[in-house]
């Protein structure tokens, strides 16, 4: 999906910030010519019509101030070293941009379901992971020997208090059919789908019907509600101006899982654009069907308004976000690669040959150690045929039947081996992802943040800022804290987002870095600047 590519562009470009000195151990990336810079402006009004027929679909407004915004480029895996310059008009606090979506309110009445595509900068950072090689065999004759050899270590679970309560001002509107701005509560992210879930304390929302799985069929006509761009005449200087619209298109595919529930639905219009993505759908009858999720061309997928209440009932049993599931492997389907490819991971004559000629399975090109697949030693060069008894045709079907698991549940897998004849049956324990918030991705993470950058001291998240931008914030320069886990040990202690951490136990971080300057077993003092004020904070030993 590009969509959460381009917002991030256009963030960029609000933000005026140019690339400063890169990570180290990182490759940076070609730093763009620095384009003209926006003007940044205070909160404005915002008008919504809605003259469209479908009182489940309400309007959301989605305000990040400027640190989050920063945070949304990092976690992007951006290569961001420091930031060189801000926009004269950036605000730290202040509203810097704002999002619009559509919501689906849920047949409970107070329950909304929405892609909110920068739910990111409202989460925690990745959890840190360093995975660990299995242990050796113990030599013959020696005490351990025979004994079962530990499995790699796992991904540490995510302790379901780390996301409770940490959403603090969230600044979230649900704008209603009549006009009232609603405060919207964020109660959490599911990882599998990437939807948000909000809720409202008083909101009187139409209590309606699903549409039922079987009366959605190919052919069927459908239409997609959601907010349409409008001009910058249109949307004027004294506030935003918001169109709901609705964009008909065509079902041309369904699919459904082993136990017969909609699992998959593909539609078709000339007019679909990726300002579709998040939209609802609904049918003739303006019953939801589901919600955009993706969009390729002239063709959109939607996540089907059963996959769309299942994830809400995910986070709201957990009043908290849920991780997504993660098995840890790389793969190509079969499908997809020759022969030869085939033969160069340790399959031979035959066996290989029947192999590309079925063109079914996935052929594992990694295997990430720590992963449960690890754990369950599948390897390289393996191929998953079936998951939970359906055969694997490509990628799409792996994660299709993969989507009503959940961490910590039991998955089977019928896979074959190169040096096997026959086929061999895992069941596998799914872990929660290290970086579970970067969308659905069954398959593997993507490369671990820095902790240098995200743990300079353990529950915040900070960014290296030059001089000049420093100067505006009162300091001479160091660490911007854009995060700080209101649960942890540095948030208890006073440390907040928007500081600028100026030393460590008494030692400048402006001209190096804070990496060993952190005592966790005697505690930590650090000087930081807030409000142009300087304030000594002592932060007592982790736990």
């Amino acid at each position: 999906m590009n969509t959460a590519r381009t917002i991030r562009s256009s963030l960029a470009l609000l933000l005026g910030m140019v690339l400063g000195v890169a990570a180290p151990g990182q490759t940076p990336s070609p730093v763009p010519r620095r384009p003209e810079v926006p003007n940044t402006k205070p909160a404005r009004p915002v008008q919504v019509e809605n003259s469209v027929s479908a009182p489940q679909v309400v309007t959301i407004l989605h305000r990040l101030n400027g640190l989050k915004v920063i945070r949304l480029l990092l976690r992007g895996n951006e290569e961001l070293g420091a930031i060189a310059s801000l926009d004269e008009a950036f605000q730290m606090s202040g509203e810097v941009h704002t999002n619009v979506i559509a919501g689906l309110a849920l047949s409970d009445g107070q329950t909304i379901a929405a892609w909110l595509p920068e739910a990111e900068a409202e989460l925690p950072p990745p959890v840190p992971f360093a995975p660990v090689a299995p242990t050796a065999p113990a030599p013959p004759g020696s005490p351990a020997a025979g004994s079962v050899a530990p499995a790699p270590r796992a991904v540490p679970a995510l302790p379901p208090t780390r996301f409770q309560r940490s959403f603090p001002g969230v600044d979230l509107k649900v704008v209603m059919r009549d006009g009232r701005n609603l405060p919207g509560q964020y109660v959490g992210l599911d990882g599998l789908t990437g939807l948000s879930v909000i809720t409202l304390s008083d909101s009187n929302l139409p209590k309606t019907a699903d549409a039922l799985d079987d009366s959605i069929q190919a052919g069927q006509r459908v239409r997609l509600i959601g907010p349409e761009p409008v001009s910058q005449t249109e949307s004027g200087a004294k506030g935003i101006y918001v169109r709901v619209g609705e964009t008909e298109a065509t079902v041309v595919d369904v699919t459904r899982s082993a136990t017969k529930q909609l699992a998959r639905v593909r539609i078709e219009s000339a007019r679909i654009t990726q300002a579709n993505i998040g939209a609802v759908v609904v049918n003739d009858a303006g019953e939801p069907l589901g919600i955009v999720n993706a969009v390729d061309g002239d063709e959109a997928s939607i996540l089907p308004v059963g996959l769309v209440r299942s994830a809400a009932a995910r986070v709201m049993a957990r009043r908290a976000s849920v991780p997504r599931p993660w098995l840890g492997v790389r793969g190509e389907p079969i499908g997809r690669l020759s022969l030869e490819r085939i033969l160069k991971v340790g399959w031979q004559g035959e066996r290989a040959r029947a192999l590309a000629e079925k063109r079914q399975g996935l052929l594992l090109t990694s295997v990430m150690p720590g992963s449960p697949a690890a754990s369950a030693e599948l390897k390289a060069g393996d191929v998953i045929l079936k998951v939970n008894n359906e055969m694997v045709l490509n990628a799409e079907d792996f994660s299709m039947f993969l989507q009503d698991a959940a961490p910590g549940s039991f998955v089977n897998f019928t896979v074959m081996r190169p040096g096997t004849a026959a086929s061999e049956a895992f069941k596998i324990k799914l872990a929660e992802s290290p970086n579970w918030f970067f969308g659905p991705n069954l398959f593997d993470i993507k490369t671990p943040l820095l902790p240098d950058r995200l743990f300079v001291i353990p529950g915040i998240e900070t960014i290296a800022i030059k001089p000049r931008v420093a100067a505006r914030l009162g300091a001479t320069g160091g660490l911007l804290i854009v995060y700080a886990q209101p649960n942890s040990v540095a948030f208890a202690a006073g440390l907040r987002p928007g500081d600028v951490i100026e030393s460590v136990n008494g030692e400048s971080i402006v001209t190096r870095s804070a990496s060993g300057l952190i005592h966790k077993t005697t505690g930590t003092t650090v000087v930081v600047v807030r409000n142009k004020k300087k304030l000594t904070i002592a932060i007592p030993p982790g736990k």
